[in-house]
């Protein structure tokens, strides 16, 4: 092999490795953004709950302030 063969076949090595090199920083930019959304749609799932059960409770407080207001008729039977 002659020094310009040499120097052409390391070249060739460099390319091929910096390609492998950029591959797998893609591979894990990929994963990592996959994981970055998940974990987003985890944090909007939570807060959606988190408004839904905000409003039962709401709900909960409303309807037992109807009960004490309508409470017993002067019949005196309770009323559910």
């Amino acid at each position: 092999m002659t020094a310009g063969e040499v120097g052409e076949l390391a070249r060739e090595w460099q390319t091929l490795l910096a390609g492998l090199l950029g591959l797998g920083g893609g591979v894990l930019a990929y994963i990592g953004a996959i994981r970055a959304g998940r974990r987003q749609v985890a944090a909007v799932t939570n807060q959606i709950e988190d408004a839904r059960s905000a409003r039962r409770q709401i709900d909960e407080r409303r309807l037992s302030v109807i009960r004490w207001r309508s409470g017993p008729r002067q019949t005196g039977s309770l009323q559910p």
